[in-house]
């Protein structure tokens, strides 16, 4: 229902710093979209790269699958250009500049994992937009407010592996994927081994 009648859809993918099996859940993205009737060349897939290097097409095939290199684009995010800005974050005034290919689509989905995070709690969420897909600069003021939040949280943490409620990083996080227009979220949990042990998709709150 929500991609019916849609133009563009971007799909955006977590990098190799994760163990998400894209390709093991993006068969059941893929019919939801095809029974929308949505077209392979409607379809685009970016990579959540943040600030990482560039990857190669190896590196898109060991995430999505030769199949899927076969039918579509893939692209990696660029944090250092070609980026649009969206608006501010309430939190930290963050001025969040997303990557412009996925606002040019008017559907934006997901795929990612939750993990514990040392410094919002757990990634995950809208962390695959910020930093998965934002400018530098947005990226930088984002994190660089860790060190003086930490510094004010002393006696109560609010920032930290696995604080979650309260967490000013994550909230900021949150906000930055509500002004990019994320639609639809597919997040896993791992094992150690980094089997896929469940899957969770819906909006991001």
């Amino acid at each position: 229902e929500l991609a019916r009648g849609k133009k563009e859809v971007a799909i955006i993918f977590d990098d190799m710093t994760r163990a998400t099996r894209t390709s093991d859940m993006l068969p059941a993205v893929l019919d939801e979209l095809a029974a929308a009737r949505i077209v392979d060349e409607q379809i685009r897939f970016i990579c959540a790269l943040g600030c990482h290097g560039a990857y190669t097409r190896e590196h898109f095939a060991k995430k999505l699958g030769e199949a899927a290199m076969a039918r579509f684009p893939v692209y990696n995010h660029n944090a250092f250009g070609n980026c649009t800005h969206v608006g501010t974050t309430k939190t930290f005034k963050t001025e969040v500049h997303v990557n412009e290919e996925v606002m040019k689509c008017d559907l934006r989905i997901a795929i990612g994992s939750v993990v514990p995070h040392p410094m919002n709690g757990f990634g995950g969420g809208g962390k695959i937009i910020l930093p998965g897909i934002t400018s530098f600069e947005t990226t930088r003021d984002n994190h660089t407010s860790f060190n003086g939040v930490a510094r004010q949280s002393r006696d109560r943490p609010v920032v930290g592996m696995g604080i979650f409620d309260d967490n000013p990083l994550r909230l900021d996080i949150e906000e930055a994927a509500e002004l990019s227009g994320l639609d639809m979220m597919v997040n896993c949990l791992t094992n150690a081994w980094g089997e896929t042990t469940a899957v969770f998709a819906g909006a991001l709150k």
